[in-house]
């Protein structure tokens, strides 16, 4: 175990082999908690169970980085947000005092508490299960606002756009980032408005992209987010963590858990069949 994820582990390295054979043995969209090791892998405690479990995302999480970068989408492609957990902040929350002053200068009003919303960006192609993703920086909020929208900033600075390659045409959900973005680019787009209950809408063909569907919408990428969101992170991970000082702060364990996924929908079907394979190949890449 020497220079792996796991070289602090105090395990048996047959007790490991158990645990992380046990985790391949799921579905590839589901995480595995500490409570189902140690209901199903005899001897296992619960500090091992975490540990290894947190280890192994970890080792996920990396690789999907360095993967990405080689990732390229084309053709249909879809584009969108979305907040996969929120907490609540005190106004004078030392670790959000730049946002917080950004937000009362821009609205011109204070409040005691606010909403941060943890979002991810992310493009997936239809014809495929890749997905590309890029956490979205912290923002204030009003206590009671639903996740903001993605700005022209936080997608253009994302790098996402990117990895796409002629032919191509993105479909975004409405948000007003996407178009100007896309023609920054030279990117075709088409949208819907989810906000008027528009969730699909036939458009016209692109100029010069024939073959290329005409039906907007984000429904491939909203399955996605369902599934990271309902299922793949754990009810129990709260998007808030204490800091020593007693303040809070993001909790960035929701960002390990979204690239980990991430990795998983990348995987080909032969690679989501043999998890066991996949994820001891993503383990030696975070190692090199």
């Amino acid at each position: 175990m020497h220079g792996s994820p796991f070289t602090d582990i105090r395990v048996s390295t047959s007790l490991l082999a158990k645990a992380l054979l046990y985790v391949s043995r799921q579905s590839w969209c589901e995480s595995v908690s500490a409570s189902d090791l140690i209901a199903n892998v005899p001897g296992i405690g619960r500090t091992q169970a975490q540990h290894i479990l947190d280890s192994l995302r970890w080792a996920e999480s990396k690789t999907a980085q360095k993967r990405q970068q080689g990732i390229v989408l084309s053709h249909e492609i879809e584009g969108d947000a979305t907040g996969v957990r929120s907490i609540v902040i005190k106004r004078d929350n030392p670790n959000f005092a730049a946002q917080v002053q950004a937000y009362e200068k821009k609205t011109k009003k204070q409040e005691d508490y606010y909403r941060i919303w943890i979002r991810v960006l992310g493009l997936c192609e239809r014809r495929t299960s890749k997905l590309i993703i890029s956490p979205i920086a912290d923002k204030v909020v009003s206590l009671n606002a639903k996740p903001p929208p993605e700005s022209n900033p936080e997608v253009q600075g994302s790098g996402l756009l990117d990895n796409i390659r002629q032919p191509a045409r993105v479909f975004s959900d409405g948000a007003q980032a996407w178009p100007s973005s896309l023609r920054r680019k030279g990117l075709r787009g088409a949208s819907v408005s989810h906000q008027a209950k528009q969730f699909t809408k036939q458009v016209r063909a692109a100029h010069g992209l024939p073959g290329l569907s005409t039906l907007a919408g984000t429904q491939c990428i909203d399955r996605r987010w369902g599934v990271l969101v309902n299922s793949y992170i754990p009810i129990s991970l709260h998007g808030k963590e204490r800091k020593e000082d007693g303040s809070s702060e993001v909790n960035t364990n929701l960002y390990t858990y979204c690239w980990s996924l991430a990795l998983r929908y990348n995987l080909s079907p032969v690679g989501r069949a043999n998890l066991w394979r996949s994820l001891g190949q993503a383990v030696r890449e975070c190692s090199k």
